[in-house]
């Protein structure tokens, strides 16, 4: 059953990728990386990928809380 404690643990996975995934967007723009420039662009994708599903999932579940 989804219960509380898992819809704030999703909520703290999906802020947790947030951050990762503005903090390797910034790091693309704000710094001259060279040749980690295409790994850190493969993180930012999956992250901010994984931060959209989570999101949806917290959105989309948080009617059947349990409580």
């Amino acid at each position: 059953m989804y219960g509380l404690e898992m819809h704030y643990l999703l909520a703290r996975i999906t802020v947790v990728l947030m951050i990762a995934c503005t903090g390797t967007g910034l790091t693309l723009f704000l710094f001259e990386i060279g040749k980690w420039r295409k790994p850190v662009l493969i993180v930012h994708v999956i992250t901010g990928i994984l931060a959209m599903i989570l999101l949806l999932l917290t959105y989309l579940l948080a009617p059947t809380i349990g409580i």
